[in-house]
């Protein structure tokens, strides 16, 4: 039962080579993050990284993939009925709306939790949470330039990042996210003064310099 357990609070981190700064969560505790989001936040503060990793422990804590595939199969059975009905533009049009009207309303409120609990999680682990606000101040502005194609991350590599609409993308707008996280700071900062992690970070830092 121990060795269950332990397994089940076992994380796994893998890194891909990529040019588009990501990270997604997959089932069984396992985290994928591109080379591209390790440059954007190398020379940046630990916090920063540490929040985008806890938004994505966060999506699997609340178990975000088994919500979406299981709403994705009750979709695809509705297209299937209707393509063997005959229907085929009531088929496209269930498809062109359950991607804007169902999918992504879905997908923006499961991001919206993983925020919320991201923040607990970077918190929990003695990261500062004030951190995921400037971790995703500097996605912002990465994508904010992605017309010249370019962009620089804080150790002043080359980055690329490309950015869908707004109306089409599962996570919410940028301003909605910030003022969201600014709401839950105060939950997120008692939790981080509660497990005094400042001396802890302190204690962390003096070893090492030594």
């Amino acid at each position: 039962a121990k060795n269950a357990e332990d397994k089940q609070h076992r994380w796994r981190v893998a890194v891909i080579r990529a040019n588009e700064p990501n990270a997604f969560a997959l089932p069984g505790n396992h985290i994928v993050c591109t080379t591209a989001l390790l440059d954007l936040y190398r020379g940046a503060p630990e916090d920063e990284l540490a929040a985008v990793l806890g938004h994505e422990v966060a999506h699997v804590v609340c178990r975000h993939g088994v919500e979406k595939a299981t709403k994705s199969m009750v979709t695809s059975a509705m297209l299937f009925t209707s393509v063997l009905c005959g229907d085929f533009i009531l088929a496209l049009l269930l498809g062109q709306a359950t991607t804007l009207g169902i999918n992504l309303p879905f997908s923006r409120e499961m991001e919206r939790e993983a925020d919320h609990l991201g923040l607990k999680i970077a918190a929990a682990a003695c990261y500062d949470p004030r951190g995921a606000i400037n971790a995703h101040r500097r996605l912002h502005n990465v994508t904010q330039v992605m017309q010249a194609g370019m962009a620089r991350g804080a150790g002043g590599r080359a980055v690329v990042i490309v950015e869908p609409p707004t109306v089409l993308s599962t996570h919410p707008p940028y301003e909605e996210r910030v003022r969201l996280m600014s709401e839950l700071m105060p939950e997120a900062q008692a939790e981080y003064a509660r497990r005094d992690c400042e001396d802890k970070r302190a204690r962390l830092f003096s070893r090492r310099r030594r």
